[in-house]
Formats: structure tokens, C-alpha cells, sequence
């Protein structure tokens, strides 16, 4: 249905009035049939030729079609095949037909996205990225911070510091101003506490013309490494964990020790029948790994630890094992799977959330090679209202009747504040299953270290 409404869109151009800089009637039939066969058979190659010829027609009708047809090549890399396109057409009604696109929100969030990078360069439409910055989008805030750190673009260091500055009053802790504040050190190779210190700083670089600093950035091997260049602020969190910051019960099916191990993450580990004599402290990460339950577990004890503010992390059968019996029908079990490898997505209205920071790349047109490995015998997910579906599945909703949750958390008790609750986050499958820096990007693995750095934050605003 969306790839006839698009080719009808494109029928309709083919129509429009040809003005005296773009291509003659038969060129621009030509490269409409290109994308409208690139769409009809599924091939990406002609889609990409086509929105390259497309765009040669520089005028506000190509830009038009390349924005309409962009929603529906999500499957395709087009990415940059676009931003080539939209950012080489230099007609003025064009510029303001892409600005207009990317200012309202019933946009497709893909073509908005995709926008941020052609408007910063383009230099008339560069103004906009104020507008940007300060979006209710905030993935697109972020995409525009980090273009301008990857691209070193000098004249985004004022509106960075602008942004800056009005977090600082209102917002401090969130997620842009850590990486407004992370691309300004990379930018000018120095720290500062305020917006103010660094306008000051930029004010004496720019009159140098200092930006000759390599970009920052290294090696990201492990999440840990991620974690360092992308947020330095919160990789000095994970250089304070000391072993009783984190707990793990061993498991037959999983073992997640092995994964701190590698991340160079220090904790506990307890045998399953070690547990219920164990002493918890609530300022902790306790971890279990996937059991057959054959070893019992004192489903009160676990519920006392969470409702006195601990974290729990659980996964694949620990959720009959331990968090059902713990929270009721907080999250319960729907039905068994089959072993299946499901492409995933950030879960509706989370994309901002905190623990799904770095789980996902940025670009949507880069999430068609997000899977998730699940195994036979895992158990979908049935959620309440108080649980927050942070990763999801069409492909597992449609084979398990609408149960597509991959990884949910929820706060318990619902209604306490600050150091009074805690948070539960389980997932579906295990550690050993999900290692493709390619398929998944250690998406599990981020998820657990957010979940282990927010919770270090909560424990300092205690």
C-alpha cells in the first residue's frame, strides 16, 4: 500500500512543469521509471540510481520526490546515495521545501534524520540547525551534536554552546548535554565547567583558528570502549565499581560472569544454592543467570531487594524463576518460542531512554541489520502497564501472536521516588547468543552496562 500511494507521488511529478534548469522531459521520465522499477522489483541498486538522477535535476520537484520516496527505502543503503543528492541541489525553493520537511514533526522520522546531515552542509540552511538542537526529537539534537563533532564543522560550535547553555538551566542531566559537553572537548581539545567558560574558550580558538586537533575517538572493541569515547562521564562511573557493585548467581543455561570479565567489570559471584543466605544491599546490580529452577529461589527476598531500591538484570527462564514469583503479574510468560534470529527496534515512545543509549545506531537506515538470536524454549513476554517495552520485534510479534517484546524494565514499587525504588530489566535469550558486532552490536551487552551506569547515578542523586 505505501509503495503504490509512493509511485503514484511519482507519477504525478513525472507530470509537473518542467522549468528551464531541469532535465528535459524524456531525462526526467527517465530517472522516475529508474525509482519507480528500483520500488515495484525491490532493488536497491535502482533505487540508489535513481535518487542519484533524480537529484541532477537540482530543483525543488527533485527534492520533493527523494523526500517522499525515502520512508519506503529504509531496507536499502541509500543513506548517503540521499544525502549526496538533497545536499547537491542548490535551488532555493528546494532549501526551503528541506527545511520546512524537517521542522514539522509529522515528518517520517527517517527523512528528518536524514536531513539534519544535508542542512549542515549546505551553508544557506545551516541557521536551522539552532532549531535543531533544541527539537523535542531529541534523537535529532544528538545526530546534529554528533555530525558536528564527526565533521568538525567550526561554524556549530556557537549553537552547541547555545544549547548548551540553556540545558544548563534547565536540564543538566540529560543525555545531550553529556554529549553536547563530550563534543565540545573533542572540538577544542579542552574541559570546561559552563556554557559560559566555553564560550569564552571558543571565543579565544576561534581567533587562533585551533581546530587542527585530530577528532577524538579510538577503538570500540568492547562496550566499555564504546562507552569511554562516547561518554567519558559515565565510563569514570564504571572506574568506581568495586566486586559488591555487582552480583551474579550462576546459572546452567548463561554466564554472564564471562561477559564482565571481558568488559574488565569487577563483581561477586554466587552459587544458586548460595543465594538466600546471602546479605543483599540494595545499592547493588544483582544479576541472575538463565537456570532450569531446579534450585529454588526466595522470591521475597528478591522482591525486599528491588522495592529497597536494587536493580535486578534477569534473562530467558529467569523470568518464571524469579521474576514472576517475585512481582506477580508485573511481567509473566505468554509462550514458548522456537529458535529464531528476529530483526529488532527500539520500542515505541523509548527511543530516548537512557538504558537504550548507544544500544541502537543512530541512523534508522543502518537498523535493517539489528537481529536478535533467540532460542527454543524462551519465554515471550506478557506486559503490564508499568513495564516499559525497551526493545521489540514485528517478525516475533507476528509469529507468537503479538507478543514481540525482546527486552522490557519496569520500576518497582510503581509509585516510590528516588532511593525508595528500584528497577527490574529482563530480556529475552542469553549473553552467548548475541556477539555479532555486525547483527546485534552487543546490543545485550549495552544494555546491561546502562542499566549498571544508571544505576551508579541513582545511587548519587540518593
Amino acid at each position: 500500500m505505501v509503495r503504490s500511494a509512493l509511485l503514484a507521488c511519482l507519477l504525478f511529478a513525472s507530470l509537473s512543469p518542467l522549468a528551464a534548469d531541469e532535465l528535459d522531459k524524456a531525462s526526467w521520465k527517465e530517472a522516475i521509471e529508474r525509482l519507480k522499477n528500483g520500488l515495484r522489483r525491490g532493488r536497491g541498486a535502482e533505487v540508489s540510481a535513481g535518487i542519484a538522477r533524480v537529484g541532477s535535476d537540482n530543483s525543488a520537484r527533485a527534492a520533493e520526490t527523494i523526500l517522499e520516496i525515502l520512508p519506503a527505502c529504509l531496507e536499502y543503503d541509500i543513506y548517503s546515495v540521499a544525502v549526496d543528492a538533497l545536499a547537491g541541489i542548490d535551488d532555493e525553493k528546494a532549501h526551503k521545501t528541506m527545511r520546512k520537511a524537517i521542522g514539522k514533526s509529522k515528518t517520517a522520522f527517517p527523512v528528518r534524520f536524514l536531513l539534519v546531515e544535508v542542512l549542515g552542509r549546505v551553508a544557506s540552511t545551516r541557521d536551522a540547525f539552532a532549531e535543531i538542537l533544541a527539537d523535542k526529537d531529541t534523537r535529532l539534537a544528538l545526530r546534529a551534536t554528533e555530525l558536528i563533532g564527526e565533521r568538525r564543522w567550526e561554524w556549530g560550535v556557537s549553537p552547541l554552546i547555545d544549547r548548551l547553555a540553556s540545558l544548563e538551566r534547565r536540564d543538566s542531566e540529560s543525555p545531550l548535554y553529556g554529549a553536547i559537553s563530550n563534543t565540545l572537548s573533542g572540538l577544542l581539545g579542552e574541559t570546561a565547567a559552563t556554557a559560559e567558560d566555553w564560550r569564552k574558550l571558543w571565543e579565544i580558538k576561534g581567533e587562533l583558528g585551533s581546530l587542527e586537533r585530530p577528532a577524538t575517538g579510538g577503538s570500540e572493541r568492547t562496550v566499555v570502549e564504546r562507552l569511554q569515547n562516547r561518554r567519558p562521564d559515565d565510563h569514570s562511573i564504571i572506574e568506581e565499581l568495586a566486586a559488591g557493585d555487582i552480583i551474579v548467581v550462576k546459572g546452567i543455561y548463561d554466564e554472564v560472569e564471562l561477559v564482565l570479565d571481558a568488559l574488565g567489570l569487577p563483581y561477586t559471584l554466587l552459587e544458586r544454592n548460595e543465594f538466600n543466605a546471602f546479605e543483599l544491599d540494595p545499592r547493588s546490580v544483582l544479576i541472575f543467570n538463565c537456570d532450569s529452577g531446579e534450585t529454588s529461589v526466595n522470591a521475597e527476598k528478591v522482591k525486599a531487594f528491588v522495592s529497597a531500591g536494587g536493580y535486578l538484570f534477569t534473562s530467558d527462564w529467569e523470568l518464571q524463576n524469579v521474576v514472576a514469583p517475585a512481582f506477580g503479574n508485573t511481567l509473566t510468560m505468554a509462550g514458548a518460542t522456537d529458535e529464531h534470529e528476529f530483526p529488532i527496534v527500539p520500542g515505541e515512545h523509548v527511543h530516548s531512554h537512557p538504558l537504550l543509549t548507544d544500544v541502537f545506531p543512530s541512523n534508522p537506515f543502518e537498523l535493517k541489520n539489528f537481529t536478535w538470536h533467540i532460542d527454543g524454549a524462551s519465554y515471550t513476554l506478557r506486559c503490564s502497564k508499568t513495564v516499559e517495552q525497551l526493545v521489540w520485534s514485528d517478525d516475533l510479534a507476528g509469529a507468537y501472536g503479538g507478543f514481540g517484546t525482546v527486552a522490557a524494565v519496569f520500576p518497582f514499587p510503581p509509585r516510590a521516588t528516588g532511593s525508595r525504588q528500584g528497577a527490574v530489566l529482563h530480556v529475552l535469550s542469553h549473553f552467548q547468543k548475541q556477539t555479532d558486532p555486525g547483527g546485534d552490536g552487543f546490543a545485550l551487552q549495552q544494555l546491561l552496562l546502562n542499566f549498571i551506569v544508571e544505576k551508579q547515578k541513582h545511587r548519587r542523586r540518593r
